[in-house]
């Protein structure tokens, strides 16, 4: 299994992200453009020093991880869910992939709701995760950032890719993109 790859972000890649933002929102969702990156453009410039720093070396307990955990990816046996796509499976720091499950549990499957969880759903599939994983305080104390990061690396990521397979033209996927954009990771309590 591979070990998890950190970021090395400069000046140029922040503002490919910036840049992409507003071109793919400008074409996309024009009523966004200007708000999205200027809400996400401080935390993109501030990553390298802000964000990747507290979780990267925070000592947090690893695992062998699906990077991938959504919707589309589970299929039910006898009522229990299964995960069967663990192509981008990595040896990483555990909280990424529930991070990772917040922002985008719901990206690519046709019949999950065109949004984010919502504070309910949200409470429901974290209650259950964690009958299952016990998380550390450092885990619980950087949940916030975690979630953050994950935001910047693979929430970012997939507003800008969704226009190369034409997500953004699919009223169902757009719903999804927008929450996406605008979410508030506050959003996804642990505690």
């Amino acid at each position: 299994m591979p070990e998890f790859g950190w970021p090395d972000h400069d000046a140029a890649s922040v503002e490919e992200d910036i840049t992409g933002l507003r071109r793919v929102l400008g074409e996309h969702a024009p009523d966004l453009r200007d708000e999205v990156p200027a809400r996400l453009g401080p935390w993109l410039e501030s990553f390298m020093a802000e964000t990747l720093p507290p979780v990267r070396d925070g000592r947090l307990p690893r695992a062998a991880v699906s990077m991938d955990y959504k919707a589309g990816n589970l299929v039910y046996v006898d009522g229990a869910p299964v995960l069967v796509d663990p192509d981008n499976a990595e040896y990483a720091p555990r909280i990424l992939d529930l991070a990772l499950a917040a922002l985008l549990f719901h990206n690519e499957m046709a019949t999950a709701p065109p949004r984010l969880f919502t504070g309910d759903e949200w409470s429901a599939f974290s209650s259950a995760y964690r009958r299952h994983v016990g998380f550390t305080e450092a885990e619980l104390a950087l949940w916030p950032v975690t979630v953050r990061y994950m935001l910047l690396e693979w929430g970012v990521w997939t507003l800008i890719d969704a226009a190369e397979w034409k997500d953004w033209d699919d009223p169902h996927k757009r719903g999804f993109l927008r929450d996406l954009a605008t979410v508030d990771p506050g959003r996804f309590p642990l505690r």
